[in-house]
């Protein structure tokens, strides 16, 4: 595909910090290429204005407030899959690489990137390349080496919602009385959800729960 016209380019910005938005929104909007930018605080909001607004480009923070990155990233495309995304983080892990390229992404980069260097690979990813930083290129290169067959061991864990809640919160260090208030649940549930998402994940403790959560980007390290 070749690259877009002139001022055709739209793009979506999903980050939980004002001040970031508002750093790269101002880098946007400079480039001649760039004709929209528009803005998201969570992953649901960005699944919303994805799918309302269509952008050509969605620039994606993995740690967000609600649900991860890697998931907004499946949920947008699952939506329309004509949208790239680039995940924009601080992780550079081959865990977060590889779970961002089995999402979708057509992009890695880091915080530490300049400008420049997002606008590069968003002109890259608009012109149907896939564009990542010399910090993650050798699994990039591990992905093309088997032609991509290594993505399918970090595709998701079938998890119900209320699994999936109940997980993120254990990660986080709740109690089941905890997680039961929180959730407005029995804590004889909370226990049979754990206890289901043990034998569902092969996991024997609350500490590989808690490592699986921050490995599927379910929840994250402070």
């Amino acid at each position: 595909m070749n690259l877009k016209n002139i001022g055709n380019i739209s793009v979506l910005i999903v980050d939980d910090h004002r001040i970031v938005r508002d750093g790269l929104m101002s880098s946007l909007k400079k480039d001649e290429k760039i004709a929209s930018v528009y803005e998201a605080a969570t992953g649901r909001e960005a699944v919303l204005v994805a799918s309302k607004l269509c952008p050509d480009i969605v620039i994606m923070d993995i740690n967000l407030p609600d649900i991860s990155g890697i998931e907004t990233t499946r949920r947008i495309l699952k939506v329309n899959s004509t949208v790239k995304v680039i995940a924009l983080t601080m992780h550079k892990d081959k865990i977060h690489v590889m779970k961002m390229m089995a999402a979708g992404a057509c992009g890695f980069l880091t915080k530490t990137c300049s400008a420049r260097e997002l606008l590069n690979a968003v002109h890259q990813v608009a012109a149907g390349k896939i564009c990542v930083c010399d910090e993650v290129m050798n699994y990039v290169f591990e992905m093309k080496a088997d032609g991509g067959r290594c993505l399918k061991k970090y595709l998701p864990v079938s998890l119900t919602l209320r699994e999936t809640q109940v997980l993120k919160l254990v990660a986080e260090g709740m109690t089941n009385g905890e997680i039961a208030g929180i959730l407005d649940i029995s804590t004889r549930t909370v226990e049979t959800h754990r206890q289901n998402l043990m034998n569902k994940l092969d996991i024997r403790n609350t500490a590989q729960l808690t490592r699986f959560a921050i490995q599927q980007g379910i929840a994250f390290l402070e």
